[in-house]
């Protein structure tokens, strides 16, 4: 909704020179995600890493002597998996290989699923390779030393641990972690540093506002600044991170060594003790029954607290109409049936 002010906007309102460039056609100006972006590149098709980067190194040189902010998405290594042969043969060379084929309702062979896993690495290394093409363009233009760089995504991948591949299907740590690199130029002490506290993407945005001299007028944060655990390596107090997947109610609570899993409509729950078992192949909801009530009524807070939220703000989403050809791209991602 254009009621919120952006991290986009922010930085744009602060004097920065934004962008955004895009491998898919979706998350664009019909979605409201372009809010902030003075520049923004989005194709008609969904593309791969290699026809993002030379687009992104373009706009850098043009932006070199300025403040700049850039939102740099990159597919890779979502379905459908299209990793160029030279980064294939790292995990397997053979000539005639061909990806798999598979319905989600049918498991696939075991050697079929050591097939997927390698196409899905393989992925990976292709979008590292732009990815580092990209900063190898900071560093030439001498960009480098005064250039924060955050590396993260948006969801992790099942490979069958519970019986399932892909993402926004269950809620198991194999589809809510990910990663987050942060890299503070110029900054021996936030050099190498490797946190074990629970964070989220929403943390990011706090951190931001926390580091630069913005004005907070309209900005509503609801993440923790990650700063201050970095710069004195203080452990974080307890904390829960709440989980749901879009248009189902099917939510979930994670602290540090705990999660709670309730799918309302199916009333079934699932507790699982992470420190003794990180798979989640126990569930622990009938030999701890108060723990497992206490998880219930935190849950049942955090929706009320949600709810209440959106009442005050009197939030109203806004009315999307999408054409064909991106509900075909959609549906090309997973996204929709």
């Amino acid at each position: 909704p254009e009621q919120f002010k952006t991290m986009a906007e922010v930085f744009f309102d602060s004097g920065y020179e934004t962008s955004m460039f895009l491998a898919t056609p979706n998350a664009t100006k019909v979605f409201g995600y372009t809010q902030g972006f003075e520049h923004v590149w989005s194709p008609a098709r969904i593309i791969n890493a290699d026809e993002i980067g030379g687009q992104v190194q373009t706009w850098l040189r043009k932006v070199a002597g300025h403040r700049f902010f850039s939102y740099v998405h990159i597919r890779e290594p979502h379905l459908p998996f299209q990793p160029p042969p030279e980064f294939l043969r790292r995990f397997r060379d053979d000539p005639s290989f061909q990806v798999p084929e598979f319905k989600f309702s049918i498991p696939p062979s075991e050697e079929d699923k050591s097939k997927i896993r390698d196409v899905y690495d393989a992925s990976i290394a292709f979008g590292d390779a732009e990815l580092g093409k990209i900063l190898s363009t900071l560093r030439a233009l001498g960009l480098d030393e005064r250039t924060i760089i955050i590396v993260l995504s948006d969801h992790g991948e099942a490979f069958w641990e519970h019986q399932i591949q892909g993402h926004n299907l269950t809620l198991y740590d194999e589809m809510l972690r990910i990663p987050l690199i942060i890299h503070f130029p110029r900054e021996p002490k936030l050099s190498n540093v490797r946190s074990t506290d629970l964070v989220g993407n929403f943390d990011v945005f706090s951190t931001l506002v926390d580091l630069f001299p913005f004005s907070r007028k309209r900005i509503l944060l609801n993440g923790k600044s990650l700063l201050p655990g970095l710069v004195f390596g203080s452990k974080q107090s307890p904390r829960s991170l709440f989980f749901h997947r879009a248009r189902y109610r099917h939510y979930a609570l994670r602290s540090s060594t705990m999660k709670y899993i309730s799918e309302y409509d199916r009333k079934r729950e699932e507790l699982y003790d992470l420190s003794t078992d990180p798979s989640e192949t126990q569930n622990l909801v009938e030999t701890y029954p108060i723990l497992s009530a206490y998880y219930r009524v935190e849950l049942e807070k955090t929706l009320d607290k949600q709810r209440k939220t959106r009442d005050s703000l009197r939030i109203q989403q806004p009315k999307t109409v999408i054409d064909e050809e991106t509900r075909e791209h959609l549906k090309a991602l997973g996204y929709v049936n």
